[in-house]
Formats: structure tokens, C-alpha cells, sequence
């Protein structure tokens, strides 16, 4: 048998030294627990950031969306009193000059209003508008019946100068926003179209006007064009390769943030540019995923993979009654914000090869300490059978002692990797939860006015009803609702109305100077104050003191009787008692407070009514729901 064999006559198909199988063993385990780190690390930090840039373009979403709703408002904020005015005979129709010059002072006011035109069944055409080269640039036009249009720049003071080149055979009847407002017999919007001085495209309103008896006395219309709002999403700061653009129902493009007209071909044969025909990459992506036959006023935003294409797709859909249904989009792809990321990955990996190299030496060094010993072992146990006199090394119990220590130094030198690792995944968990903190505020708050929304309110209420059983104290709750806000809107606008609601909710806010007070919006222009500690008497009388400081703000409210806006309170507070649950007891004082609004709104409104807490209160009566 030779020396090859072991005891057992069986022969060792596979041998490795002592030396190398101690380095390949040290290696694989801190190459794997390296990489096991680094993935998880890199996974994690990605997550993060498709969260944040899923949500950050949402928000741009939402806020062209904003902007466009305004711009469409602007025909309709416009048309409807010159209208009402035209109706009742306030507008001098047949006095073509004077309404020239109210049309170009509209336009002037208006810097989204493109044209403002006035036409009557039997011809006479009055027309103020701009051209969208040149928005500082006003123009107007007349035509009578069977006559030729004739056209004028304006000056400052509004004389008209240079007159251009008339334009026979006009007939403003034909004209087809004309023709869609008499089919429609109400007001209705037109186009798009392309901008008749220019390549741009525009959307407008036709507003019929008729008068009794004689019927129709002529149609308004107002066009607005959208290459001003294409300006708006120029500005808009994209990562590169990215885009935001508009397109109607049809997948043609309204607007984009290329800064171009979205047309195609030369003036005279030129058409409209499809979203999948557009030269951004952004955009033919997004008009192959955006959603169809979704409702207004819905919106989303997501991470979409298509192939090896990873892209934040983010849109909002708008429309407006008889117009244009528009979805706005935001397509960005996701390369361009991670070349960062790429660059640090690659000078993570560097740093990984270099310190593998580092440790492969010492481990190499570490591993020849180890085997030595024992191989000098093993050759001395090879030639006692040649020399039994051979000398086994003195040295034995001291190199099994430096192993020991060679262990201990590894075991520190892991340590010390392994917990650089955990600081850096700690680190990465730490930042996630400050994410999720914000986002709990964010949930919590309001967005317009900044108090405490619907949901923190009923946590509060909840919270300080179960606080009022263990302490035996009053909690009182007072409900507020702004006086005659429906109408405030509808005369003054909701971005007026918007800014009202501000100042109630900073005013509101200041009366709140008691720690543990709450005051929260409700609803629309509904509010809540919840106040533990006070009983009925106490909160009246708080109640009344915001009564006075919001009508003490004089906002003037012409569609209240009272000419300025007014808040009306009802005011309930209830010891709470052991047997009513933190939920049942909230909602039982809820209702009675709404109770007491609602008396406060029926018996005039711009006071404060209170009503005393039932514990056995079935809730509010169904006559007044």
C-alpha cells in the first residue's frame, strides 16, 4: 500500500494543502458577506430614491395641472359677466367703439387672454387680440355686414395706428366657434386650432347672449393660446431626457415643454402633432402608457420598466364642462438621476477590490502561520519511519498559541468590517424612517391652510375623550363653518377663495394659545377646535372671541347680507364618562356639536349657538342632514 493510501485501504481522490484551503475559506466567506451587505445596501438606497422621484413628480403633475385649470378658468371668469352684462343691456353692443376699446382693455388685463371677440347675427364683427410672437402687441379688427375685415394695431392709449391688410369676403357668421355656440345654445368651448396669426395652437369659449324679446343678440368669445402655457412647462426644471407636455383625448399634443408649437409640416399644410409622433423620447414613451377613458380630477404617478427602459410616468386628467378633455404628463427617465448613484456604486466597488486585495494578503500570511506548524509536523511525522530519531519542533504549543492569536486577530478584523456594514445599513434605516416621519406629517396636515386635517383631528378628539374618562375633566368641541362661502366662490373665484380660507385658518390659529388645543380644517370651509378642559360656558366664550376676530378681519363678502365674511359656531363639551368607548363618545359629541351649528346657521348665522351633550343622543335628527 503506498503512502498515498490512508488506514482503511481507500485512496483520497482529492487533496488540498492546509495553506490554501484556510486562504479559499477566510476569502469566500468575507467575499460573500460583502456582497450580501453591498446588495442589500444598494437595493435599499434605490427603493428610496423611486420613492422620492415617484412622489416629486406627482407634484409637478399637480402643479401644471393648477396652472392649466387657472388658464382655462380665465374665458369663463371673463365671458360670464360680459355676458350677464350683454343680457341686461350694461354692454354697449351696438356701440361698436366703446366696445372695442373695453376689448382691449380686457386683453390688456389678461396676459393669457389671446383674443375677445363680439359677433351679431347680422354681421358686425368687434375683435381685440395678440399675436402670440408678440403678446405685448395689441391688435383689433371690425367688419360689417357683407364688408371686409379690417384690422389695426393699437397704441398705449388705445387709438388705432398702421392698419393692415383687409380681408375680403369675411362673414363672421360662418366662422365655426359661432356656428358650435348657436347649435349648443349655451355656452361651449372650441378648438384647439391653430392661432390664425401664427403657428401656435389655442382654445377658446363661445358664450351666446340672448335678450327678451328679441332673442339672440350676438356671441362673445374668448380664445386663450397655449403656447403661453407651453413658456410655463419651458421653466419647468426636469431632469434631462425628461418631459411635461398636455395632449387632448385624440393623443394629440396641446402643449410641451420643448418650446415649439406642437405642429408638424409647413404653415400652409401644417397639422398636429401626435404625442407617439413627438421627437422627445419622453413623450412617445409616455403616449404609449398613459391611461385612457379615466374620470376629471384623477391623477398617479409611477415607476414603469418597459424592456430595458426604467421611466417616472406621473399625469393628471382635466377636463371642463362642454370642452376639451386634457391629460397632463410628466415622463422622466429614471438614468437621469442616477448617474450619481452610478458613480459612487463604481467607487463603492473599487473600494471593495481594494480592501478584497488587502485582505487576500493578509489572509495569504495568516494562512501560511496557521499551516506551518503543522506541516513542520507533518514532515517530521514522515521521517520517524526513515529516523526514529527525529526531533519533533520545540516550537509546537508556541505556533498553536500564535494560531490562537492569528484567530483573534481575524475575529477582530471581521468585527470591525461587520460593523462599518451595520453602521451603514443603521444609517440607511435612519434616513428611511425621518422619510416616513415626514410623510406621517405630511398626512396629518392640510395642505392649503396648514392646521391639522380631518384625520389628526378625529385622532385628537379620540385621544383626549379617552384622557377626559381617566381625569373626570369637561372636553368641549366647537364647530365652525365660514358664512355663505359657496357664494364667496362663486363670485370671487376659488383662488380668492382659497386665499380666504388662509387667513381664517391663521387667524383661527392665533386664538388657539392653550397647550393641548387643537384647531383643524374639517372639511371644505368647515373647522374643528377641540379643547380639553373647558366646559360649555368656557368654550362659548372662546367661541365667541374667534366669532369676533374673523369678522373683525372685515374680508368683504358682497354675496352675505352682512357684506364681509362671517363664521357661525356650535359649541357642545360632555364629561366623559367610564362606559362610553373612545370612538362611540367622540362621535356622539360630534353630532352634537354639528347640532348646535346648524342651529347657529338657522337662526342667522354669524354667532355662536351651544347645545349640552347627551351621552344617550341617537345623533342628529335626519331633517337636518
Amino acid at each position: 500500500m503506498s503512502s498515498e493510501d490512508d488506514e482503511g485501504g481507500r485512496t483520497a481522490r482529492f487533496r488540498v494543502g492546509l495553506h490554501a484551503l484556510i486562504l479559499i475559506s477566510f476569502t469566500v466567506v468575507f467575499a460573500v458577506m460583502t456582497a450580501v451587505l453591498a446588495w442589500l445596501s444598494w437595493k435599499e438606497r434605490h427603493r428610496l430614491v423611486d420613492e422620492t422621484l415617484t412622489q416629486l413628480h406627482e407634484q409637478v403633475a399637480l402643479r401644471i395641472e393648477r396652472r392649466l385649470a387657472a388658464l382655462l378658468d380665465v374665458p369663463v371668469n371673463l365671458l360670464e359677466p360680459l355676458a350677464e352684462q350683454a343680457r341686461l343691456g350694461l354692454l354697449p353692443v351696438e356701440d361698436r367703439e366703446r366696445l372695442l376699446q373695453r376689448f382691449v382693455s380686457q386683453l390688456r388685463a389678461h396676459s393669457h387672454l389671446s383674443n375677445l371677440s363680439l359677433a351679431t347675427p347680422d354681421g358686425h364683427y368687434v375683435n381685440a387680440y395678440r399675436d402670440w410672437l408678440r403678446p405685448d402687441a395689441v391688435m383689433v379688427s371690425l367688419a360689417e355686414p357683407g364688408g371686409p375685415m379690417r384690422s389695426h394695431h393699437v397704441d398705449e392709449a388705445g387709438r388705432r395706428i398702421g392698419e393692415l391688410e383687409p380681408l375680403e369676403g369675411f362673414d363672421v357668421t360662418a366662422r365655426p366657434w359661432y356656428r358650435a355656440a348657436l347649435e349648443a345654445r349655451a355656452p361651449t368651448w372650441y378648438g384647439p386650432y391653430r392661432f390664425f396669426s401664427g403657428g401656435s395652437l389655442a382654445v377658446g369659449m363661445a358664450w351666446p347672449v340672448y335678450r327678451e324679446p328679441d332673442g339672440l343678440a350676438g356671441v362673445l368669445a374668448a380664445d386663450i393660446s397655449l403656447h403661453d402655457f407651453s413658456r410655463f412647462l419651458t421653466a419647468i426644471d426636469l431632469a434631462p431626457g425628461g418631459a411635461a407636455f398636455v395632449v387632448d383625448d385624440e393623443g394629440l399634443l396641446l402643449a410641451d415643454d420643448s418650446g415649439r408649437p406642437p405642429l408638424t409640416g409647413d404653415d400652409d399644410s401644417s397639422r398636429r402633432l401626435a404625442a407617439a409622433e413627438s421627437p422627445s423620447a419622453a413623450i412617445r414613451f409616455a403616449a404609449r402608457h398613459l391611461p385612457s377613458d379615466v374620470p376629471a380630477g384623477t391623477g398617479s404617478a409611477r415607476r414603469i420598466e418597459s424592456g430595458d427602459e426604467v421611466w417616472f410616468l406621473a399625469w393628471q386628467r382635466i377636463s371642463r364642462e362642454a370642452g376639451p378633455g386634457m391629460t397632463i404628463g410628466v415622463s422622466v427617465p429614471r438614468p437621469a438621476y442616477l448617474d450619481a448613484m452610478v458613480t459612487r456604486d463604481r467607487q463603492a466597488v473599487l473600494i471593495a477590490i481594494g480592501t478584497l486585495v488587502l485582505f487576500l494578503a493578509a489572509a495569504w500570511a495568516l494562512a501560511h502561520a496557521i499551516s506551518r506548524p503543522i506541516r513542520d509536523l507533518a514532515e517530521a511525522s514522515t521521517r520517524v519511519g526513515e529516523d526514529p530519531a527525529t526531533d519533533f519542533p520545540r516550537s509546537r504549543v508556541r505556533e498553536i498559541d500564535r494560531l490562537a492569536h492569528s484567530f483573534r486577530d481575524m475575529a477582530g478584523r471581521l468585527e470591525t468590517t461587520m460593523a462599518s456594514l451595520e453602521r451603514r445599513v443603521t444609517e440607511r434605516t435612519a434616513l428611511l424612517q425621518a422619510a416616513n416621519v415626514r410623510l406621517d406629517r405630511i398626512s396629518r396636515t392640510d395642505s392649503l391652510t396648514g392646521l391639522a386635517n380631518r384625520r389628526d383631528a378625529h385622532a385628537t378628539m379620540v385621544r383626549e375623550w379617552r384622557r377626559a374618562r381617566r381625569s373626570g375633566r369637561p372636553l368641549a368641541l366647537v364647530l365652525a363653518d365660514i358664512d355663505w362661502f359657496k357664494d364667496y366662490n362663486d363670485r370671487y373665484g376659488h383662488p380668492a377663495g382659497d386665499r380666504a380660507l388662509v387667513r381664517v385658518a391663521e387667524t383661527l390659529a392665533a386664538c388657539t394659545r392653550r397647550a393641548g388645543d387643537v384647531v383643524a380644517r374639517y372639511g371644505g370651509e368647515e373647522f374643528l377646535f377641540v379643547l380639553p378642559g373647558l366646559d360649555s360656558d368656557d368654550a362659548r366664550a372662546f367661541a365667541e372671541h374667534v366669532r369676533e376676530a374673523i369678522e373683525a378681519l372685515a374680508i368683504e363678502h358682497d354675496g352675505s347680507p352682512l357684506g364681509r365674511m362671517t363664521m357661525s359656531f356650535g359649541v357642545t363639551a360632555s364629561v366623559a364618562t367610564r362606559e362610553a368607548a373612545g370612538s362611540d363618545g367622540v362621535e356622539g359629541l360630534l353630532r352634537t356639536a354639528d347640532r348646535a351649528l346648524y342651529a347657529a346657521k338657522r337662526s342667522g348665522r354669524n354667532r355662536v349657538a351651544t347645545r349640552e351633550h347627551d351621552a344617550g343622543d341617537p345623533g342628529p335628527d335626519p331633517a337636518l342632514c
